[in-house]
């Protein structure tokens, strides 16, 4: 009796804790302006960069980030967990209050891994873009730009297969002008918690304070294993928005965005470095038109 007592007093804990769950939503953007003297700051910053390379007319000189993740990457998710070190859910929002606060950038964009992004993420993802432009000062020369876009990160076990990573930055943010999905890379194992619920309600336990966090987690991958896979072999602006596209090779992202006809570009980087890169890996066979795309693939991203 006094252990089925206790079976549901315990029961009735971890359902309060679980009903102090939310799901991780792109976050609010900071409304205040960059007080004035940054904004100067930053021309003296412009001047003195003319005056290095000798060049008196009015050349601009911008500095950006276009490879930005935030804990909508599933990888940035769960390497945030307060207990392993990390700081705690960072959504979209936070990266325009960086890159527009912290980062002294003039422009940046969001690369969050497409294996992630649901239908849901995508929608927040684009809101929080629009509202970190709209916030920033005289549109013809806002504190910081913001840029949409997506990382396509693929990987194989064979060299003659392995391309890489890419991320997509697009010209355009309104909603009409922009695909309706982020484009992922083939992968599996990211549609379920890499954890036990039971070490999740532990860790929440323990570090009670973060406790929506953990208690976050089983939700996070659960919207991503309840997203259904685009049909194949239909035409990118035919397909439904609840659903998430892949594309195998690069050759198929390029024909994608040629598809939606969207001005966009594609940056390669993760060719040839980290765990999952294959021996003999090299990068040439990525120029051929095969899988590249001259108008789109014209930056390199070096680490």
């Amino acid at each position: 009796m006094r252990g089925a007592l206790l079976t549901l007093l315990a029961a009735v804990f971890l359902s309060g804790l679980l009903g102090c769950s939310q799901r991780q939503d792109g976050g609010s953007i900071d409304a205040a302006e960059l007080p004035g003297e940054i904004v100067q700051q930053r021309a003296a910053t412009q001047l003195a960069a003319r005056q290095a390379l000798k060049r008196n007319e009015p050349t601009q000189i911008l500095f950006g980030d276009l490879h930005v993740h935030t804990t909508f990457s599933p990888d940035a998710f769960i390497t945030a967990m307060p207990l392993s070190g990390g700081n705690g859910l960072a959504p979209p929002a936070v990266a325009c209050d960086f890159a527009r606060y912290c980062s002294a950038v003039d422009f940046w964009s969001i690369n969050d891994h497409a294996e992630g992004i649901t239908p849901q993420r995508w929608r927040d993802t684009k809101d929080v873009i629009l509202q970190c432009n709209a916030v920033a000062g005289d549109p013809d020369n806002p504190d910081v730009v913001a840029f949409l876009g997506w990382e396509w990160s693929q990987v194989s076990t064979e060299s003659s297969t392995h391309f890489g990573h890419k991320n997509v930055v697009l010209l355009d943010t309104a909603d009409e002008l922009v695909p309706k999905r982020a484009i992922a890379a083939p992968r599996d194992k990211l549609n379920k918690a890499p954890m036990p619920r039971v070490a999740q309600w532990l860790m929440a336990l323990r570090d009670f304070g973060n406790r929506e966090f953990y208690l976050g987690i089983d939700r996070y991958y659960q919207e991503i294993a309840e997203t259904p896979l685009c049909a194949v072999d239909v035409d990118t602006r035919e397909l439904p928005e609840n659903c998430l596209e892949v594309a195998p090779t690069p050759r198929e992202l390029f024909s994608k965005l040629e598809q939606w006809g969207v001005d966009s570009l594609v940056i390669p980087h993760g060719n040839a470095w980290g765990m999952k890169t294959p021996p003999g890996t090299r990068f040439d066979k990525q120029l051929n038109l095969s899988y590249h795309d001259p108008k789109r693939q014209t930056l390199f991203e070096v680490f």
